[in-house]
């Protein structure tokens, strides 16, 4: 029988290997003097449909540079293109989107199928080629497509959301030990209802396909070549299931709840709580990410709130 959903027990590391390494093996050694010349980065986790968006325009608009599809670090058209991003649902760092994906296809993983990727995790020789490439992409794609929009000078607070970090994050932490970690959580069943309805809004062709094609090009035309024969049909999305998205959600969660055994700053924040009180949010954010906590600055980012009952 076939398995409709992500298997019950979350991979562990084998024997003699650890999920989080220890900061005396870590470090950031091998990678680009940029990366280097940084503070460390705010990383954002949490489930898909969780929030992780907003949070990711609420931090951009506290100053934390989170891409340059987001705009600078700071200007006038930052809460503009923070707001368009929101909007969209994504405010995605390209660069690092990317990379994420390709870990999880290299392990026949997608970011709804994670089985594979989390076993293949905890492989030695299989970490260890992982973290040698992500190294090297601070060299290459990561220095040219999310670095190269700052002035060399640039030192302020940085970071970048993916829903995928949720399960990729022990990899980059073994680039960048000293990160701070947002974790964004969201009622399961809120989020239950948005993943099943959004894999009903794109099995219809009609739906954000301009959109999907700026966001996912590769994806695009790999439609494009399945409606033409050249590739096998791709199977159903498994997140109209709403069981699926339920044990999905499950496994995110469980996955999320893992970083604080890393040893690094953590943040959980609640949703819902930032509907409730966006100014405390933005506040708590600001904190704990060394940002000025001056009431513009407070003020600007929950203008990004969007009270969607």
């Amino acid at each position: 029988m076939q398995r409709i959903g992500p298997s019950r027990a979350i991979a562990r590391p084998v024997s003699g290997t650890r999920l989080f390494s220890s900061r005396a093996s870590r470090g950031q050694h091998w990678i680009h003097p940029r990366f280097r010349g940084l503070p460390p980065p705010v990383i954002v986790i949490g489930m898909h449909r969780s929030g992780t968006s907003l949070v990711a325009g609420m931090l951009g608009a506290l100053g934390v540079y989170v891409g340059p599809e987001c705009g600078g670090a700071s200007g006038p058209d930052f809460l503009a293109m923070a707001r368009a991003g929101r909007l969209t649902g994504y405010a995605e760092a390209s660069a690092f989107f990317r990379i994420n994906e390709q870990l999880l296809r290299l392990s026949r993983s997608s970011w709804c199928r994670v089985d594979p990727f989390l076993r293949r995790r905890t492989h030695p020789a299989w970490a260890q080629a992982a973290d040698l490439s992500l190294r090297s992409q601070t060299y290459s794609s990561l220095l040219r497509d999310f670095l190269q929009p700052l002035p060399e000078h640039y030192r302020g607070a940085w970071g970048w959301k993916d829903p995928r970090n949720s399960v990729t994050l022990p990899l980059w932490l073994r680039l960048f030990p000293e990160a701070r970690v947002v974790h964004v959580t969201r009622d399961s069943d809120a989020v239950v209802r948005s993943l099943h309805h959004r894999a009903r809004q794109w099995q219809s062709e009609s739906v954000h396909q301009d959109s999907r094609m700026k966001l996912y090009p590769v994806d695009a035309l790999k439609t494009t070549a399945r409606k033409l024969g050249l590739l096998a049909p791709l199977r159903p999305d498994p997140c109209l299931d709403p069981s699926y998205c339920r044990e999905l959600c499950r496994v995110y969660e469980q996955e999320c709840a893992l970083a604080p055994e890393a040893g690094v700053a953590y943040l959980r924040v609640r949703y819902e709580e930032i509907l409730d009180d966006p100014k405390e949010a933005a506040f708590r954010l600001a904190h704990f990410t060394g940002c000025s906590v001056e009431a513009q600055n407070i003020r600007e980012a929950g203008t990004l709130v969007l009270r969607e009952r």
